[in-house]
Parts: structure tokens; C-alpha cells; sequence
């Protein structure tokens, strides 16, 4: 078992984060990202991610995704419900496995997030 651990960093720096290009899905020239990994052991993953704005469709999310908004605002539209969801800085959001969300980014965000993938189905036990 091992510990990650980033302190005092300033993530509005982009330069503290890796460039991961650009989101597929976004228009071109649209949603820059920028990240740094803090774990991914045991089928998890955690980190930092910023973006730029522009807009990108997340259908069928194959995992779940908790984030906090550590600066920044995004729109977070339900891509079956139309439902719109705005956050900002020091907000936080479940993304739940199977939700189908368009990501608007609004000005440039930066988040933490985990992402869990989806249970392994086990065989229930026959008496």
C-alpha cells in the first residue's frame, strides 16, 4: 500500500500540471487540458484536471467520477433530462456511472477528482 501526496501546489499555474492536449469530442481549438495524476492503484484514478473553455459530451459514462470545483466555473448539462447544472469554485458533483452529461466550460476549470470504475458483478451463492 502506498501514500500520494501533493502539497501547496498552485494548480491555476498550468505549468505544475502535465499538457494532456485537447479533449476529444470538443471543437477544435476548444477545451485544453492540462493534468497531474495522483494515484491510479486498484482500478481508481486521482488527480487534477484543468480545462479551457469550450463543450464536450460524456455519453454513457462507463465509471463514476466524484469532482470538486477548485477554481473556475462549468455548466454540466443531462444530455437525456436537458437538466442544467452550474458549479464553481468549492462545489462538488457526483457523476454517476451510466449518466449521460455535456461538459460546458465556462472559464477555465480546475478540479480534483476520483474516478471509480463500475462494481464487478459476482455470482450470488446457491443453497
Amino acid at each position: 500500500m502506498s501514500l500520494s501526496v501533493l502539497k501547496n501546489v498552485d494548480f491555476k499555474d498550468s505549468k505544475n500540471l502535465e499538457d494532456w492536449g485537447f479533449r476529444a469530442g470538443a471543437g477544435e481549438g476548444e477545451c485544453a487540458v492540462n493534468g497531474k495524476f495522483l494515484s491510479k492503484e486498484n482500478g481508481n484514478m486521482s488527480g487534477i484536471w484543468q480545462c479551457t473553455p469550450g463543450g464536450f459530451d460524456v455519453p454513457n459514462r462507463a465509471n463514476t467520477e466524484n469532482i470538486f470545483i477548485l477554481s473556475g466555473k462549468v455548466k454540466l448539462i443531462n444530455m437525456d433530462s436537458k437538466e442544467v447544472t452550474e458549479l464553481a469554485t468549492g462545489d462538488t458533483a457526483t457523476l454517476e456511472l451510466g449518466s449521460s452529461i455535456r461538459w460546458e466550460i465556462v472559464e477555465t476549470v480546475t478540479k480534483f477528482f476520483v474516478i471509480s470504475p463500475p462494481p464487478v458483478a459476482t455470482e450470488e451463492k446457491k443453497e
